[in-house]
Parts: C-alpha cells; sequence; structure tokens
C-alpha cells in the first residue's frame, strides 16, 4: 500500500517509486549485437555493510515494518527496523560474551521467520 508520498514499502528494506514520469533510460547497441538498456538516473550510494542496511533503517525509519510474519491466529505480526535492530545487537552482544567472533562458526536450525531473521542481523 502506498504512503503519503506515494511510494510503495519494498519488504522493508526501501521502497521502490512508481514508474517516472519522464522516465530516462540508455539503449547501447554493442559490435557484437548486444543491447544494453539501463538507466540514466543515477544511482544512490552503496552500502557500506550488510550491517549498515539495518542501522541505516533503524536510524531514518525506526517504526517501518522490515520483516512480518503470521502467527498462529493468521494476523500478520510486524517487527519495525528499531526493535529489529535492538534485538539483533543484543544477540550480538550476547554471541560475543560466549566467546564467539568473525571465525566462530554458527549454525542457525530454523525456518524463515523473524526469529532468525533478528539472530542472523546479530551474528553478523
Amino acid at each position: 500500500m502506498p504512503d503519503s508520498s506515494g511510494k510503495l514499502p519494498l519488504n522493508g528494506f526501501g521502497v521502490i517509486s512508481r514508474v517516472p514520469k519522464n522516465p530516462s533510460i540508455v539503449v547501447q547497441a554493442l559490435p557484437s549485437g548486444e543491447i544494453r538498456v539501463s538507466s540514466a538516473y543515477p544511482t544512490g550510494e552503496p552500502l557500506k555493510s550488510q550491517v549498515s542496511l539495518l542501522l541505516e533503517g533503524a536510524v531514518k525509519h525506526p517504526e517501518r515494518t522490515v520483516i512480518a510474519e503470521k502467527d498462529q491466529a493468521g494476523e500478520y505480526v510486524a517487527l519495525s527496523y528499531g526493535a529489529a535492530c535492538r534485538q539483533a545487537q543484543a544477540v550480538a552482544a550476547q554471541l560475543m560474551q560466549l566467546g564467539g567472533d568473525q571465525t566462530t562458526p554458527l549454525m542457525i536450525l530454523s525456518g524463515a521467520s523473524s526469529t532468525h531473521f533478528v539472530v542472523s542481523w546479530g551474528a553478523i
């Protein structure tokens, strides 16, 4: 569902805009016969790391949903960037307190869930 700016949320990892009023593409016919089509709009700054994605989301829009899953009643339970970031930091602190570091193997035995998401981010 669009927000007040007309943008559509994309899995909580940013937004996709509606098609611009004046789309701008670059079409190149290469000597090999290939046709390369790309956007003429500049790309944004690349992320410094995967962790920066969650941290940036927690700072810029802490209440925005980053992940949601259905509970036993079939209702969606949302987890915000802010809450996910706090939980992931707590997981990271606990893993470090248990002696874990960047060289310690970690196996997460879980199906896809909000808990798996948080533990994965905490492990990064």
